[in-house]
């Protein structure tokens, strides 16, 4: 793949002056429209591509672009009102023309529909559809949800408005439904009811055309493939999901490739487009950082806003947009001052003739992420498995009465307060709790059917004095692992039962079953208590959320657990004592075979830290940043006194942590390991000095998040 080098570049001004301020452009007609809105104080968009520039970029072909500008430093999960402007490519003098001023950012990109004559977006209270074209006429309702995207059906033409139940953030961006409505063909008035297309998962960045793929992103992304025709019930299987904070996910709308989607890495410097090869595309310069990446309806184009280079994230009315040419392998600026956009391109004769969806292209099974052989060996029996979660490396996974795996339950676990993953997957909580929306109501019924349960976990606790009734695993009144001061608990309905002692820092197997009235809990494959429920407890089973860590209750009698949780699982049957033997034995093993990277113990004088903007402002709740250090005692470990940079959380569930207030001068006692061994954090949200010597050596604190 060739650079962007200044020849492919078809700008109006060279690139050194790409980064410089507005003035640095020159002036051009402005028409009475825009004149009021500057009056009225609407951030009004510049245009950095003149027509003979806009007819090479796009080979002759009509081009639209609409862009949201809300104006200087603004973000929010909640949205911001923005002003939605329409740059016609093709009309002379190019000028931004206002569309409409209700529309907001984040909750609800905006979409153009296929043949150009049409926009979706949010208005902070739900989505609509205008015309396209100056004050936006003819805008309808279609009703509540996010993050809007078109689709056209590959066999009827019909068109549809697809878009998911919940809102942006990347602490649960997965969770929720996806949604499809029908659109009147060329018109903006929806046909029938909304339909849901996906139970369980936000899938929010949009549809091939062919129908067969989505993708979305945040916690991790995830890549579904759907039945290719169908407008109910869609989901065939997750193909592939991975963890980490990536964003701004968007599907292909190239036949040739429908298997294909954007998404960006956590610190915005990387713009991948291929999940097979994780292939990616180098930024505009000389910005450092992409954002809003979205691929166009025409299958050669895609944009995206850039920054860096003395330009902040949280400064959209600074950013530059650029468009990318996949044919030319090069990036042309064409407009300052955007937030989140869209492009449409015209699809001629020849692109139609191209462009025709062949028959949906078919990922087989396993041909992605093979498992090894211990984590195939796990569990050693999958008869009356209704629910699984290994590590954060899949998905989590519920299952029907024949065993097969379920579409209709959240399967990505949702951090809330301090949680992180580590290296090797597991859930670390520290005063926090992942939630599985839907899962204990999906796997209830088939508890019920055969008045019986097991429910097995490996966990390490890193506290063995636990004032308080504190839930590991449990989905509370139903079944359950807990810990009070250093022994193990579990419960099953209303009923609770004193089970082994707690090991610090240990990993320990502990699986609890029931049947015929018996509870029965095991300590790393062997029987350590036994006893009979004091109540029955089947008939008064109601279903309540699955929870890892701390849960809330009313009465504030249960507090928060630490330590780290993987490999649960939850049957219908009850475990036979051989069987969890050779569950614990397999584990055991897989947790074995992990390497171990060296973990330096060492205090630290704090020489910098990158700027931080206020969690409340920005739309990311979790980010960590890295700080320049110098090392100046070594207590343990491979790391040298010298100057070194540390990975450090600072916001979790939009909270400020302590390193958030981190100032230099300060000394902090730092648990460090390689940031190459914590793959896991590569892609959350990212915070990095300006100005820093990259041959300096990178290191994660795996230490308290809350003690300094």
């Amino acid at each position: 793949m060739r650079l962007p080098t200044p020849t492919h570049l078809r700008a109006i001004l060279p690139l050194a002056f790409l980064a410089a301020s507005a003035s640095a452009f020159p002036s051009r007609p402005i028409d009475e429209g825009e004149l009021r809105a500057r009056a009225g104080a609407l951030p009004v968009p510049e245009i950095l591509l003149d027509a003979e520039g806009a007819a090479s970029l796009f080979a002759g072909r009509a081009a639209k672009l609409v862009i949201l500008h809300a104006g200087a430093h603004w973000a929010g999960t909640a949205g911001h009102q923005a002003a939605m402007w329409l740059i016609d490519f093709t009309r002379e003098p190019i000028r931004p023309v206002l569309v409409r001023t209700d529309a907001h950012t984040w909750i609800g990109d905006p979409s153009i529909s296929p043949d150009g004559t049409r926009v979706a977006y949010h208005d902070g209270e739900d989505i609509y559809v205008c015309r396209l074209e100056e004050g936006g006429p003819e805008a309808t309702r279609i009703g509540p949800g996010f993050d809007p995207r078109w689709w056209v059906h590959p066999e009827t033409g019909d068109e549809y408005i697809i878009y998911v139940s919940t809102k942006w953030e990347n602490s649960a961006d997965v969770s929720g439904n996806t949604l499809i409505r029908q659109i009147g063909v060329g018109a903006t008035k929806p046909v029938g009811d909304a339909s849901v297309l996906v139970h369980g998962y936000a899938l929010r960045g949009g549809r091939s055309r062919d129908g067969r793929y989505m993708s979305t992103a945040q916690p991790g992304w995830v890549w579904a493939e759907l039945h290719p025709n169908e407008t109910q019930d869609a989901l065939i299987r997750v193909v592939e999901s991975r963890v980490g904070g990536h964003c701004n996910v968007s599907m292909s709308q190239d036949p040739a490739h429908p298997d294909r989607f954007l998404w960006l890495d956590g610190p915005h410097r990387r713009l991948f487009y291929d999940p097979r090869t994780n292939a990616s595309i180098p930024p505009l310069a000389p910005y450092r950082e992409y954002t809003y990446t979205e691929w166009s309806t025409h299958a050669n184009f895609m944009s995206a806003s850039f920054y860096g280079a003395g330009i902040r994230e949280f400064e959209p009315e600074r950013h530059v947009v650029g468009v990318y040419s996949w044919s030319e392998e090069a990036w042309t600026p064409v407009a300052r001052g955007a937030a989140t956009h869209h492009l449409w391109v015209e699809e001629t004769a020849a692109d139609a003739a191209v462009s025709r969806p062949a028959a949906p292209a078919v990922i087989a099974e396993g041909a992605l992420s093979p498992a090894s052989d211990a984590e195939e060996s796990w569990p050693t029996d999958r008869a009356g498995l209704v629910f699984l979660w290994a590590t954060a490396d899949g998905p989590a996974q519920t299952f029907d009465a024949a065993g097969v795996p379920r579409t209709d339950a959240a399967l990505e676990p949702t951090p809330h307060g301090r949680v992180r993953y580590t290296r090797d997957g597991a859930m670390s909580l520290e005063g926090g709790s992942f939630h599985l929306p839907g899962v204990a109501e999906a796997i209830l019924p088939m508890l019920k059917a055969t008045d019986t349960v097991s429910l097995e976990a490996w966990i390490v606790p890193d506290i063995v004095d636990a004032r308080l009734m504190t839930p590991i695993v449990a989905s509370p009144r139903v079944y359950g692992l807990w810990q009070s001061g250093s022994e193990f608990w579990f419960s099953i309905g209303s009923a609770m039962g004193r089970g082994p002692r707690a090991a610090m820092a240990i990993g320990q197997h502990l699986v609890l079953t029931f049947h015929d009235e018996t509870v029965r809990a095991y300590l790393n494959g062997s029987l350590a208590r036994e006893w009979p429920p004091e109540h029955p407890p089947t008939a008064n089973w109601t279903a309540s959320p699955l929870v890892f860590g701390a849960a809330e209750n009313a009465a504030g009698t249960w507090g928060p657990w630490r330590g780290t949780v993987e490999g649960v699982a939850v049957y219908n049957r009850a475990l036979e004592a051989d069987e969890i033997r050779a569950n614990y034995a397999a584990y055991a093993a897989r947790v074995a075979s992990r390497p171990e990277p060296t973990t330096s113990a060492a205090t630290g004088r704090l020489l910098a830290a990158p700027a931080l903007p206020d969690p409340s402002q920005s739309p990311y709740k979790r980010a960590w940043a890295a700080f320049e250090y110098e090392a100046e005692q070594v207590h343990s470990g491979d790391v040298r006194p010298r100057r070194i940079l540390v990975a450090r959380y600072v916001w979790m569930d939009g909270e400020k942590l302590p390193a958030a207030h981190a100032r230099p001068g300060d000394r902090h006692e730092l648990l460090l390991e390689p940031y190459e061994a914590n793959p896991q954090i590569h892609s959350e949200r990212q915070f990095h000095l300006d100005d820093v010597d990259l041959e300096m050596p990178m290191f994660y604190d795996v230490g308290p998040l809350t003690e300094e």
